[in-house]
């Protein structure tokens, strides 16, 4: 065989070898994306519909907050921390704040300035302490967000968890704050 043979077989099979992997990677990104418009992802743990947003306690709490949060106002439960914080770009200082809960945010309605548009300004965050706010990593903890609170310049109060509460007080605390 001549050596021009040779070397266009040699051309022939590199050719054909690219025109392989291009086709295979066409066919990955098809089936990636048939996977994202059908909406299934492959998933590595299971995971658990909550059955209730709220422990009872918070539950019962929360309607009774309701009763005394005047018009202008909403609470939002379970709310996390970093919806009130314009967050640094330091990694660092995000991961201080990620994942950490506040029980209540109370939100005053506000009139943008273009008609009719409305949102939501931070007024109050409201923890309720049961127990396990005596435990050493959960001091630790709220110190660490009555100290960003009082950074941010946004009023936090901590209510003991209880079965029945002074809702007058409760009413006249939360008002002085967010009048």
């Amino acid at each position: 065989m001549p050596p021009e043979s040779v070397k266009d077989i040699f051309i022939a099979v590199i050719v054909i070898g690219i025109a392989a992997l291009i086709t295979a990677a066409a066919v990955f990104i098809y089936k990636r994306r048939i996977k994202k418009r059908e909406n299934i992802a492959e998933l590595d743990y299971h995971y658990n519909l909550k059955p209730l947003l709220m422990t009872k306690a918070e539950a019962y709490f929360y309607f009774r907050l309701t009763e005394i949060i005047p018009s202008g106002f909403i609470i939002v439960p379970q709310m996390p921390f970093s919806s009130v914080i314009d967050r640094p770009s330091l990694a660092a200082a995000n991961s201080k704040i990620d994942r950490k809960i506040i029980d209540y945010g109370i939100f005053k309605e506000v009139k943008l300035d273009v008609f009719p548009y409305r949102s939501l300004a931070p007024a109050l965050l409201i923890e309720l302490d049961d127990e396990s706010h005596n435990e050493s990593h959960r001091i630790r903890r709220d110190g660490f967000v009555n100290a960003v609170c009082r950074q941010i310049n946004l009023p936090i109060i901590h209510v003991q968890k209880r079965d029945d509460y002074n809702m007058g007080a409760l009413r006249r605390e939360i008002m002085s704050i967010i009048k």
